[in-house]
């Protein structure tokens, strides 16, 4: 699939998990190579259509100030994947306990 076409999937994806979002989005981008101007456009576009995202919004600042953006978006999906963030905050709650997520 074209990049192009890929973000505009990754651009309409509804409640999708954020490690997805990043994955989808970060292949996207790096797709682009290169291409500076189409990058900025692209990384505008994905963050007007998923304002909530703080991830999405991360790998898009990353990877405009990169040198190379195709490895710096796998170097970003890495640093995702292996944060352990969500483990400790399961750890620390109670069985049964409920959480709520806001956006």
């Amino acid at each position: 699939m074209h990049p192009i076409e890929r973000l505009r999937s990754v651009a309409r994806a509804g409640s999708v998990g954020q490690l997805d979002l990043v994955r989808e989005a970060a292949s996207a981008l790096g797709g682009l190579g290169d291409d500076g101007g189409g990058l900025v456009l692209a990384c505008k576009r994905l963050v007007d259509r998923q304002p909530t995202s703080g991830l999405l919004w991360w790998l898009c600042s990353k990877l405009l100030q990169a040198a190379d953006p195709r490895a710096e978006a796998w170097r970003c999906v890495d640093e995702v994947e292996a944060d352990p963030t969500a483990r400790h905050l399961a750890d620390e709650l109670a069985d049964g306990a409920r959480v709520t997520v806001l956006g």
